[in-house]
């Protein structure tokens, strides 16, 4: 079943936080990746965007200086899912 974007966005925000029980048990068992190595091992697009969205926080519309809106959406999606793969596989 294919998670809805809004499920994927709030996965990458709780894995930040470290407040995600899935990862949380997952860390008993191994001690939890940093997102920064995750995320220093995502492609330039999806660096910017998951640090800028999840750690920095930028203000809303911070992504019109890079990208349409529809192409920033499109790039996010991509983004979430490859940064959860990630989080998932290490």
């Amino acid at each position: 079943m294919i998670k809805s974007f809004k499920k994927r966005s709030n996965e990458v925000e709780d894995y930040i936080k470290g407040q995600n029980e899935e990862f949380l048990i997952k860390e008993e068992k191994h001690k939890q990746i940093p997102y920064d190595y995750i995320i220093s091992k995502l492609d330039v697009e999806s660096q910017r965007i998951i640090y800028s969205d999840y750690v920095v926080k930028q203000p809303q519309y911070w992504y019109l200086k890079f990208y349409s809106k529809s192409t920033y959406y499109r790039l996010k999606n991509i983004a979430l899912d490859k940064f959860l793969e990630l989080a998932k596989s290490l």
